[in-house]
């Protein structure tokens, strides 16, 4: 999906290698490198843009290798978005600590700055999980989104009252049965 050389996984402004290459890769954070890995398209499928995926809590074993995380990343894939999966800082080899949503959100805009320096010009779509919905929503009215996509964005632990909406589609997603977050408490 982005400009990496398959050996190189270091970004070194090089943009000359344009294919869509599932590789891990380093982005220069504010707390530090953040890593992540790159998803694409099924073979012979177009992309027509890039989906940042961002994890649950990192404090409760949130990690860019979650179930629904990874379940979000092959769903943009089969709809033509490559995608790029993270850790927040502190999380696996992201470098920096846990900083209560506001440290998240600043990687958010770091790894999403520098996709749009990799993809100029592709649409960009930002999906999050739990505490990831949060901080995507956090950051969602920021950018120039395509499409933003919650999944059980976690409404009985944060306060989303004070959160602006995106200016862009957005999807949510919430179990009826979620024993974490009520649907209750996210419609209410």
């Amino acid at each position: 999906m982005l400009a990496i050389e398959p050996d190189h996984h270091w970004y070194d402004g090089d943009e000359s290698i344009s294919s869509c290459i599932g590789e891990p890769v380093w982005i220069p954070g504010p707390a530090g490198m953040l890593e992540g890995i790159t998803a694409c398209p099924p073979e012979g499928r177009p992309m027509h843009g890039i989906g940042i995926v961002c994890h649950p809590h990192p404090l409760y074993g949130g990690t860019l290798h979650n179930k629904v995380v990874d379940y979000l990343s092959r769903t943009l894939n089969d709809l033509g978005v490559g995608t790029l999966r993270f850790n927040f800082r502190g999380v696996e080899q992201s470098e920096g600590e846990y900083a209560e949503g506001v440290g998240e959100a600043d990687d958010l805009r770091a790894v999403l700055n520098w996709a749009q320096k990799q993809r100029p010009g592709h649409p960009l779509w930002l999906a999050g999980f739990s505490f990831g919905a949060y901080v995507a929503l956090r950051v969602a009215h920021e950018f120039p989104l395509a499409h933003l996509v919650t999944v059980a964005p976690p409404v009985n632990f944060f306060d989303f009252s004070t959160l602006e909406a995106p200016g862009c589609p957005w999807t949510l997603v919430q179990g009826e049965a979620d024993e974490i977050v009520s649907a209750a408490n996210l419609y209410g």
